[in-house]
């Protein structure tokens, strides 16, 4: 799939002798300006074409970056956000009998505003699916000082959920983290940091899981 260029078209149907590329008709949702003044279709229509071929949490993913990030066109300028009602009216306008359509829908259905990657997503949703109350994204806190987002977190219970991506195996930087860390913890804030294997590990996550239930007062 990642190796194949797919193309849309709009009208009469076109041919394509090349047997390396992969074209479908479009559904008409619109097109954005892309690079190297070619026009991309519109990011729900992609989603829906990618949906049978990538994991559930990736579409809800792919979704929370549709409604928390702006896409950067050619130039530097910035498309809105999609809000939730308009992720809707754009599935709305797609055939409703499609089980890529159906897949996508259904996957707005978890979809959340406010997490900046997709493992952030992926681990509010391990949470969400162990019946813990679904977090704040990205919560600003200010520490000596300084601005900082945590990624998962219960400001009511100072509870938060880290997670640690290949940005962290720097030194200085994971000696820095280490510092506002506990700098947190000072605070009263109790932090939980996570890393892929902590996700994808049964055992590790099941960890991972009796922690926040314990500190969130739930019950298995």
């Amino acid at each position: 799939m990642l190796a194949t260029p797919h193309f849309s078209w709009l009208g009469v149907r076109r041919k394509c002798p090349d047997k390396t590329v992969l074209m479908t008709k479009s559904y008409g949702l619109g097109r954005f300006p892309g690079p190297w003044g070619s026009m991309l279709a519109d990011p729900v229509e992609a989603l829906v074409v990618a949906a049978p071929h990538v994991a559930r949490w990736r579409i809800t993913a792919c979704l929370d970056a549709l409604m928390t990030r702006k896409i950067r066109f050619p130039g530097g300028r910035l498309f809105p956000l999609y809000s939730r009602d308009l992720l809707n009216r754009r599935i709305d306008r797609l055939p409703p009998t499609s089980r890529a359509v159906r897949r996508v829908r259904a996957a707005l259905d978890d979809a959340a505003q406010g997490a900046w990657s997709p493992t952030e997503s992926l681990t509010r949703l391990i949470i969400i699916a162990h019946g813990c109350p679904p977090p704040a994204l990205n919560f600003h806190v200010v520490v000596d000082g300084a601005d900082r987002y945590l990624d998962l977190t219960w400001p009511e219970s100072k509870i938060a959920v880290e997670y640690n991506g290949a940005d962290h195996l720097d030194r200085r930087q994971y000696g820095d983290e280490m510092y506002r860390r506990h700098r947190l913890e000072d605070t009263g804030w109790r932090v939980r940091y996570v890393v892929w294997e902590d996700l994808i590990d049964p055992g590790r996550r099941h960890l991972l899981l009796e922690w926040l239930s314990q500190h969130l007062g739930q019950q298995r």
